[in-house]
């Protein structure tokens, strides 16, 4: 399940996916305050990589760009922690990630979120509710 940030903070959550026989990859990057509510989120689809391992450090390095997009928050980190989750715990970002391909290569939601996003983020938080 997913486990919400400590009380002021936020929470970005990203996924990343590489299919070798094609080099390409995809992020999905998911930002979320102490109640489990979108602050933003985004897909964005990549060529010419090498591996999986490339394809992840790639959906961190974009789930802080969103970050800083969203609220300059990326000016007021103080710390910050990477921890591996299962997709369990993270399907809004694999979602995202799943939305982007090589005829939409960025997809991002600033204020208004589609309801499927609404939907997986919600059983992130309250997987019972299936």
């Amino acid at each position: 399940v997913w486990k919400p940030p400590d009380a002021g903070s936020v929470k970005v959550n990203t996924d990343g996916a590489f299919l070798e026989q094609t080099s390409t990859g995809r992020t999905g990057a998911v930002l979320r305050n102490t109640d489990g509510q979108i602050l933003a989120a985004q897909g964005i689809w990549y060529e010419h990589l090498p591996d999986a391992l490339t394809s992840e450090a790639l959906s961190a390095r974009d789930g802080l760009l969103i970050s800083h997009v969203t609220q300059e928050l990326g000016r007021s980190f103080t710390s910050f922690q990477i921890v591996f989750v299962r997709r369990e715990a993270n399907s809004a970002a694999h979602c995202c990630a799943k939305k982007v391909s090589p005829s939409d290569r960025v997809c991002s939601w600033f204020s208004h979120f589609p309801n499927w996003l609404k939907e997986v983020a919600n059983r992130d938080c309250n997987p019972a509710n299936e």
